[in-house]
C-alpha cells in the first residue's frame, strides 16, 4: 500500500479483505470523489462523516474498478491510485465543460481562480486540463498561514538537566502545538518540527538560539557561537536555558494541506510554487514535457479512464460555479451561460 501508516488506508483495506463478493455481476455504481479525496487525506470542503469520512459504498466501488483494470490490463492498482485517478478525471471532465463555455475566452494566459475554499489538488489538476499556468483562491485554508513556534519556558542551568528531560518536555509541547493546528485544518502528517534552545549566561541578557544536540556538545557549541556572535565567552560562567521552542513548518513540496506521504501526489504539487506578487496565487514552475513526465503512468492509462468513465457522473455547470477565468484583469464567471 502507499500508505503504510494510513489509518483510512488500513481501515479500507480491511473492508476491502471482508466485503469481496461478486463485484462484477452488479450494475457499476457512481465513485464517490469527495471520498477519494478524503482517503488521500485530502478534503474538497464537502461534508464527510467524522468517523468515515467517506461513503459506505466507497471502498466496494474502488474494489470494482480494481478488478476491473486487473482482468484488462494485466495489472493490479492500489486504491489510492484509482482515488487519484477518479479525482483527475473528474477534473478533466469539469475543464471540458469550462471549456466548452468559455471557448473564445480561455487562454493559456489566463488564470484559474476559485471563490470558495477546495482542494488544491483539484485546482491544480483543473488548471492542468485547462493548460493553465496560474491558480489563485480567495479563501485559503486554515494552513496556509505561517504555523507558529510552540514555546515553553525553562528556566534551567545546563548543568541541571539532561537531554531525556529536554526531549520529554519536548515531545509534550509538539503535540501540543500540532493538535492546536490540526484542529484549525492541518494536517499533523505533513507537519515536522524543529527543536531550538534558547541559551544564555545567568549574568547577561544576550542570548543564542540553538538546534538541540546531545548535551555534553551544547555548552562547548554555545560558547564558540556566543564569542563568535558577541566576541566574547565565559568558561567558567553558568549557562541559563530560558526556554525551549520548537518551530513547525508543512513539508515540501506539497502545499498545505497536501499528504505528502503519496509520492505521486507529491509529483503533481511539485509542480506549483507561490506567486511572491500576489496573495494566495500559485504558479506552474513545468510544463510541457516535464509536466507528462511527471504525472505517474496509470493516470494516463486509457484503459483506466474508460473504465471510470462508467463510475463518474458527468458534471453540470454547477460543479464549475465557484471558478472563473481571470485573464487581463477581467473576470468571467463560468458558471455564466454563454449564448
Amino acid at each position: 500500500m502507499l500508505f503504510t501508516n494510513n489509518r483510512l488506508t488500513m481501515r479500507l483495506g480491511h473492508y476491502l479483505g471482508h466485503n469481496n463478493h461478486n463485484v462484477l455481476d452488479e450494475p457499476e455504481p457512481i465513485l464517490d470523489i469527495s471520498g477519494c479525496y478524503a482517503l488521500l487525506g485530502e478534503s474538497d470542503h464537502a461534508e464527510h462523516n467524522a468517523e468515515l469520512p467517506f461513503s459506505e459504498d466507497l471502498p466496494q466501488t474502488l474494489n470494482r474498478v480494481i478488478t476491473r483494470y486487473e482482468k484488462q490490463s494485466g495489472t493490479w492498482l492500489e486504491p489510492e491510485q484509482v482515488a487519484l485517478a477518479a479525482i483527475q478525471y473528474e477534473a478533466q471532465q469539469q475543464a471540458a465543460l469550462i471549456r466548452h463555455q468559455l471557448a473564445t475566452q480561455l487562454h493559456q494566459e489566463s488564470k484559474l481562480h476559485c471563490t470558495s475554499k477546495t482542494s488544491y489538488l483539484r485546482l491544480a489538476l483543473l488548471a492542468q486540463a485547462l493548460n493553465l499556468k496560474h491558480i489563485s483562491t480567495e479563501h485559503p485554508t486554515p494552513a496556509t498561514t505561517n504555523p507558529p513556534c510552540c514555546r515553553r519556558s525553562l528556566n534551567v542551568l545546563l548543568d541541571d538537566i539532561s537531554m531525556s528531560e529536554i526531549e520529554a518536555i519536548g515531545r509534550e509541547l509538539r503535540e501540543h502545538c500540532t493538535a492546536e493546528l490540526t484542529q484549525t485544518g492541518s494536517n499533523p502528517k505533513a507537519l515536522q518540527t524543529c527543536w531550538h534552545l534558547i541559551m544564555r549566561y545567568t549574568n547577561s541578557e544576550a542570548r543564542l538560539r540553538l538546534k538541540c544536540m546531545p548535551i555534553e556538545m551544547m555548552r562547548d557549541v554555545f560558547e564558540a557561537q556566543h564569542k563568535t556572535q558577541f566576541g566574547f565567552a565565559l568558561q567558567d560562567e553558568p549557562i541559563l536555558i530560558d526556554a525551549l521552542e520548537i518551530d513547525v513548518s508543512v513539508r515540501s513540496p506539497c502545499l498545505p494541506d497536501m499528504p505528502n506521504e503519496n509520492p505521486y501526489i507529491e509529483q503533481i504539487m511539485a509542480q506549483w510554487k507561490a506567486d511572491p506578487s500576489e496573495k494566495n496565487s500559485w504558479l506552474r514552475v513545468s510544463s510541457g514535457k516535464a509536466t507528462s513526465a511527471a504525472r505517474p503512468n496509470f493516470l494516463s492509462c486509457p484503459i483506466l479512464k474508460e473504465i471510470l468513465a462508467d463510475h463518474i457522473k458527468a458534471p453540470d455547470e454547477s460543479s464549475v460555479s465557484i471558478f472563473l477565468i481571470k485573464k487581463l484583469k477581467k473576470e468571467v464567471d463560468v458558471s455564466a451561460v454563454h449564448n
